[in-house]
């Protein structure tokens, strides 16, 4: 399901004007691992841009968030709580915390995308 689902995600982050402006506040790129599909993914906000792809970040993302794919659809269909999931240890992160703590400006954005991507 998301090896099809998160091309249509990307893009639709890519070209999201509340993300681009929030790419124009602060440099940030967050690296998704969904450990049991084997799938990596990135989006990166810089310059009022919205950069996005498969695989890893280059450079490095700032912050990293690794799970499964329940637990990534949970979230991001806004049924998990994400700091609930990650001190449950559900949930794993690495890199620097508060630089990833501003996403919470446009989560509930990148939640709306995600669903209107599922269609």
């Amino acid at each position: 399901m998301l090896n099809e689902l998160i091309p249509k995600f990307l893009s639709a982050c890519e070209g999201d004007s509340v993300l681009q402006d929030f790419g124009k506040k602060r440099p940030l790129t967050i690296q998704f691992e969904i450990s049991d599909q084997d799938l990596a993914f990135y989006i990166s906000f810089v310059d009022g841009m919205v950069k996005t792809g498969l695989g890893q970040a280059t450079p490095p993302a700032h912050m990293t968030l690794k799970m499964d794919e329940t637990i990534f659809d949970g979230i991001m269909s806004g049924k998990i709580n994400g700091a609930s999931a990650a001190m449950s240890g559900k949930l794993h992160y690495r890199g620097d915390t508060m630089r990833g703590m501003a996403l919470q400006k446009v989560i509930n954005d990148i939640i709306r995308l995600y669903n209107q991507s599922k269609g």
